[in-house]
């Protein structure tokens, strides 16, 4: 539709690239310190919805290339923010599943939205050859619905997260000091276990 050639979207690369390490850089620790990571999530979550559409109001290459160079860090910063959430709901001992948990519900998600994105471009635009700029707006407007249920879902999240839990379990020092204490008091008598204690 905007007819680019090679030079834009390496620019559009690049500068998306760079507005994602701006904002982890920059902005991110500034964000989490001020509102918290809730609100921080709302936010990233509120510009994700609302993307799609301004994408689709935009009318010319440079437009596009302002957008993306504006939003695509902001957008991006969601994912360690909700790594973070999560890591924080769980004891230390539980760290590494909840990490592997959320890889690969990224992964699934980021297939899944790739095929059911991909197969309905191209059945709104006739495989591409629909030239009319309306006919994004479906397979867009579709990414904003998604992205608005997630808001709202966020919306209905506390404002601060709960503290994981106490770790339950008992440090193996303690274990072994405890079993060693048991088989020494198993081989005195009663009158010495008296008299030590």
């Amino acid at each position: 539709f905007l007819e680019w050639k090679k030079r834009e979207t390496t620019l559009l690369g690049f500068l998306c690239g760079c507005s994602v390490i701006a904002s982890m850089v920059g902005l991110l620790p500034r964000l989490m310190a001020s509102v918290g990571p809730v609100r921080s999530l709302r936010l990233c979550l509120g510009i994700s919805a609302a993307f799609p559409v301004l994408f689709a109001l935009c009318a010319t290459g440079y437009q596009v290339i302002i957008l993306c160079t504006l939003l695509v860090g902001p957008m991006f910063l969601e994912f360690p923010i909700i790594s973070s959430i999560k890591s924080n709901l769980v004891g230390e001992d539980e760290q590494g599943l909840v990490q592997g948990a959320l890889a690969a519900v990224r992964v699934v998600a980021t297939a899944v939205a790739d095929i059911f994105f991909g197969w309905f471009y191209r059945f709104a635009t006739d495989n591409g050859t629909n030239e009319d700029r309306k006919a994004t707006w479906w397979p867009l407007g579709a990414v904003t619905i998604l992205g608005v249920l997630a808001f709202v879902i966020a919306c209905t999240l506390p404002d601060k997260p709960p503290p994981p839990p106490a770790n339950s379990q008992q440090p193996t020092g303690s274990v072994l000091s405890g079993s060693c204490k048991s088989e020494a008091d198993k081989g005195k008598s009663p009158d010495s276990q008296v008299l030590s204690m």
